[in-house]
């Protein structure tokens, strides 16, 4: 299987990557964007995957913590990009669930 990736620096594998390399960002509200960097464990269970020919496209759930005073009474929206993330391999984005706790 080839794991050449399609994305910003050509030529690239999912090998050479490092989870510095791989980035999600978002905001709420059109505040500060924050940063998700991808953990070398999560890059190494891609990584697995694609070598036993079992892609896992669809099937990662990702967590990110927000800030409460980032949200307002009403419609919230929140805004997603990603760095250096693989055209082949795109991401997508659905069922998106607001869970607010004070703890």
């Amino acid at each position: 299987m080839d794991r050449t990736l399609n994305h910003a620096n050509p030529g690239t594998t999912l090998d050479e990557l490092s989870s510095a390399d791989l980035s999600a960002h978002y905001r709420l509200n059109g505040g500060a964007t924050h940063a998700y960097h991808y953990t070398a464990d999560f890059l190494a269970f891609i990584a697995a995957q694609l070598g036993a020919q079992q892609p896992v496209a669809g099937s990662l759930g990702v967590r990110l913590d927000v800030d409460l005073a980032e949200l307002v009474s009403g419609t919230n929206t929140i805004e997603l990009a990603t760095t250096h993330v693989p055209t082949n391999y795109p991401p997508a984005v659905s069922n998106i669930d607001l869970v607010v706790s004070k703890q």
